[in-house]
């Protein structure tokens, strides 16, 4: 796919995506701006004491880590929760985030609420609640006792080991003084003795020590109480804005492939030749509603009228080798415009000094006679039944230089009339009759267009792009060519936005009128 064609969709949608971010972002901005503002509290809780010990071991961050966790757990759970409500009196709780860090025994307990003070009591709270769950919440008087209890001992222990070493001490600068071997021997047993006394109060005083509340592993503290927030923050008014407005664009952009996918209609003329495979003879702008060729008369020197010159010079290019005197006007499908191409053509070619008869053979809707403002009444149905002559159904319309013949009333069998060799004789006798024989058909969806198409000597296909589907165009090119017809190309019709870039030069030439002039019959 070339990028010019990936990026289609997008040029020709880019107002729907332009649209899609503003109302994106205003709405975003409108509903936002009354928003509440939110604050957010947070308090920490440090497991253990592993951060105040000077030399804390691999296997107590560890412990702690898990502990961490798990604290951060059970503050989710119900019977905190409930307590929590219970304490503060508050029917619900904000909304809270219990987080274990990885960067060393904490927990971050992280409140956000429209009221800040609120927010802090709630962490606060919270800390508390997850505090007198833990080991740590024993009873005061308890704790006291066992406190009182345990310094009372390392008090004496301390007293005993310093008492025990200044012994050690005397001990050791007696024996220095003494020269009898057995007072040395005596001396070095009561100092071994000492030793070991010493000793064992040492290893008493530290496993005391480790027995203490405050250097237990399965300890929670509070680390950093929540403080009241001052600055709020959200919401968020100018990130929700510009991921509103992309999230429109984007949006946007997806809805313009999904509708480029489900639309299959042309979009573009170059498409049109790899479709038929057959050339564009002409693109031809949205015409206005005049009828007929009115629009053709009052504007000779406008870009439409240039379309349908160019049109009528290609066709007598394709008539170099083969005469085209009989030209097919049809459509893949219905509102394509053909019948319009069909008389603005007749007029065209009837300006170039030729004789024309227009035959309207859609005998199931027939449009030219409105288009044209005359009588259905006695057509080419007529002739068939051989209720009037060819010659008595031709009308004469502007000013002689065109005939029409009507389609009359509807038949109950089109599609055997047109493959009748009458209808075949008929055509003989017009192109005896006219140079150029224009003839509007149903669209090729009828049956009646095919066996038409071969007893003429071409085709014209007309497609309106963005209507005509590349479905019917190929329905359409499969048909003409099972037929046998011969496709001299295709006319584009109601092209916007299309450039004539051939217009100034027809602008700027001089223009000769044609004369009225008297009614001038068919050729004999």
């Amino acid at each position: 796919m070339k990028i010019q064609q990936f990026i289609k969709p997008i040029l020709q949608w880019w107002w729907m995506i332009i649209l899609a971010g503003i109302i994106g972002g205003v709405s975003a901005f409108l509903i936002t701006r009354q928003l509440p503002k939110v604050y957010s509290a947070r308090a920490m809780l440090m497991v253990s004491s592993a951060i105040t010990d000077p030399n804390p071991d691999l296997y107590q961050f560890s412990v702690t880590s898990q502990l961490a966790q798990t604290y951060a757990y059970i503050g989710y759970q119900d019977t905190v929760r409930f307590a929590v409500m219970e304490a503060l009196n508050i029917p619900e709780l904000p909304d809270y985030e219990i987080l274990a860090l990885s960067s060393g025994p904490f927990l971050e307990i992280t409140v956000t609420d429209t009221n800040p003070e609120m927010a802090a009591r709630v962490a606060n709270e919270l800390s508390n609640q997850i505090i007198n769950i833990s080991p740590t919440n024993m009873q005061q008087a308890e704790q006291a006792q066992v406190s009182q209890f345990i310094q009372t001992q390392l008090t004496n222990l301390q007293a005993k080991i310093i008492l025990t070493q200044q012994e050690i001490d005397e001990k050791e600068a007696e024996l220095a003084e003494l020269t009898s071997a057995s007072e040395i021997t005596r001396a070095q047993n009561d100092l071994t003795a000492l030793e070991t006394k010493l000793t064992s109060y040492q290893t008493t005083y530290a496993n005391l020590l480790t027995t203490t509340v405050s250097s237990a592993t399965n300890i929670i503290s509070v680390f950093e109480a929540a403080s009241i927030p001052v600055k709020p923050i959200g919401p968020k008014i100018l990130l929700i804005v510009v991921v509103s407005i992309m999230g429109g664009v984007l949006l946007a952009i997806a809805a313009t492939y999904i509708i480029e996918f489900l639309d299959d209609s042309i979009k573009d003329i170059s498409e049109i030749s790899d479709l038929i495979e057959a050339p564009v003879i002409a693109t031809v702008s949205n015409l206005p509603k005049e009828k007929g060729w009115d629009y053709l008369k009052q504007n000779p020197d406008s870009a439409i009228a240039d379309s349908f010159h160019m049109l009528n010079v290609n066709l007598g290019f394709l008539s170099i080798d083969r005469p085209l005197h009989t030209i097919l006007i049809t459509s893949p499908g219905p509102a394509d415009g053909k019948s319009t191409i069909a008389v603005n053509l007749a007029y065209t070619i009837a300006r170039s000094d030729k004789s024309i008869v227009i035959l309207d053979a859609d005998l199931r809707r027939p449009n030219v006679h409105t288009m044209l403002g005359v009588s259905n009444e006695n057509g080419l149905s007529s002739i068939f039944v051989e209720e009037i002559s060819l010659k008595d159904a031709l009308q004469s319309v502007e000013d002689g230089r065109i005939f029409f013949i009507a389609s009359g009333n509807p038949p109950p069998n089109p599609t055997e009339l047109l493959a009748s060799k009458r209808m075949t004789s008929i055509l003989d006798e017009l192109k005896k009759l006219f140079d150029t024989v224009i003839i509007d058909c149903p669209p090729l969806m009828v049956p009646d267009t095919s066996v038409l198409a071969t007893k003429v000597d071409g085709v014209v296909l007309v497609i309106r792009p963005s209507h005509t589907t590349k479905r019917t165009v190929q329905m359409a090119r499969d048909q003409l060519k099972r037929a046998g017809a011969n496709i001299l190309g295709v006319v584009a019709n109601g092209v916007t936005g299309q450039s004539h870039y051939y217009g100034g030069y027809y602008h700027s030439r001089t223009v000769v009128k044609p004369s009225n002039g008297s009614q001038r019959p068919p050729k004999k």
